[in-house]
């Protein structure tokens, strides 16, 4: 959320990301109230960071009258350069307090295809249903799972990767549907979803 704000006030952004901006600002008052805190202290230092340097050139001026031209561009660079550092360093050391500290993975969008995981032990059912199906024979690799008992969410979300593998996505929805929408598969399902009915 910071690097956002951050982004924006730089004027970083493209006309799209700055008005999708301004309207998450409208509508979000924790992402307003970040945007508040962060806008008056982006001026604050500026202006006490400005006021340092007027006074130290207005020192400087008054103590050494006859400074040359070619010094007095020196320290005003050397103070642009000093101003510059700080506000640079006050942007590191924020981002790096609110940065999140788990980022969630989001691999439903890395790949299309799952990759089955095979290599599970051989006494593992679900093992040798992903075997059966990569054989061509998801209607087996399915009744093997569904073997007198009930299904786990891994098993049911295996099932589904398999109707879909085989365009069989009216089936696919069934099972989706039967998962736990907070399962460590729910970015996965969501796509799933989203691919069979474009279908």
């Amino acid at each position: 959320m910071t690097e956002r704000i951050l982004r924006y006030l730089d004027d970083e952004m493209s006309a799209d990301d700055r008005s999708a901006f301004e309207e998450d600002l409208e509508n979000d008052p924790a992402l307003s109230e970040e945007y508040k805190i962060l806008l008056a202290s982006k001026k604050v230092s500026s202006k006490l960071l400005e006021a340092e340097i007027r006074d130290y050139f207005t020192k400087f001026d008054s103590e050494s009258p006859a400074i040359s031209k070619s010094s007095k561009t020196k320290i005003i660079i050397t103070g642009i350069v000093l101003a510059a550092l700080c506000v640079l360093g006050y942007f590191i050391i924020s981002n790096i307090k609110k940065r999140p500290t788990h980022q969630p993975q989001v691999y439903a969008l890395a790949y299309e295809a799952p990759i089955w995981p095979i290599v599970r032990g051989e006494s593992d059912t679900l093992h040798k249903a992903i075997v059966l199906h990569l054989e061509g024979k998801t209607d087996m690799a399915i009744e093997l799972l569904n073997k007198d008992r009930k299904l786990t969410e891994e098993e049911k979300y295996w099932i589904a990767e398999m109707f879909v593998d085989d365009d069989r996505c009216k089936e696919a929805i069934a099972m989706i549907n039967m998962i736990d929408e907070k399962s460590m598969y729910a970015e996965r399902i969501k796509y799933l979803t989203m691919y069979c009915e474009k279908r």
